[in-house]
């Protein structure tokens, strides 16, 4: 009878451990997620930007710069592995491809010329508009990440 009893502790106390084992691995996921988050939100905020760097800030503002193209590309990367919602790597991509476009677009216009197909002043409009497309992608980026950016345990469900 007492031995019953003891296993039965042991039994209680084994599965609070799992408990607790899980609720760890879910605020590790949790913040390794959060953190994707706000690097994908830095980088947007970069890509916003239009500044005149002067050559005294030319390589501090670079090497900012790079630091937040490279955190984004790492978490983009990660992102494939890390969440649930395979859209999430998706749309992350997509920000970085957009980047990317944005970055040679600013370059082209600061050398004066067009790519071919897209005339000065309509470069210029193009990269005019970038704050304006980066300041709305915060808000659809919390919806894509929204499923993935919870603590709490996955819920069964019944069929």
């Amino acid at each position: 009878m007492k031995q019953t009893e003891i296993l039965k502790s042991q039994v209680e106390i084994s599965n609070k451990q799992i408990n607790l084992e899980e609720a760890k691995i879910r605020a590790d996921l949790f913040d390794k997620r959060m953190e994707t988050y706000h690097a994908t939100v830095e980088f947007l905020l970069l890509i916003s930007k239009n500044e005149e760097i002067t050559c005294n800030e030319h390589y501090e503002k670079i090497n900012s710069k790079q630091k937040t193209m490279q955190a984004f590309n790492i978490k983009m990367r990660e992102s494939e592995f890390l969440f649930e919602n395979k859209n999430v790597h998706k749309e992350l991509k997509r920000i970085w491809y957009f980047g990317n476009e944005v970055d040679m677009n600013r370059i082209n216009l600061a050398n004066g010329c067009g790519s071919g197909e897209i005339t000065h002043q309509e470069l210029m409009a193009t990269v005019c508009n970038y704050p304006t497309i980066a300041h709305d992608e915060p808000s659809n980026l919390a919806n894509i990440f929204r499923d993935d950016l919870s603590i709490f345990p996955k819920q069964n469900k019944i069929l």
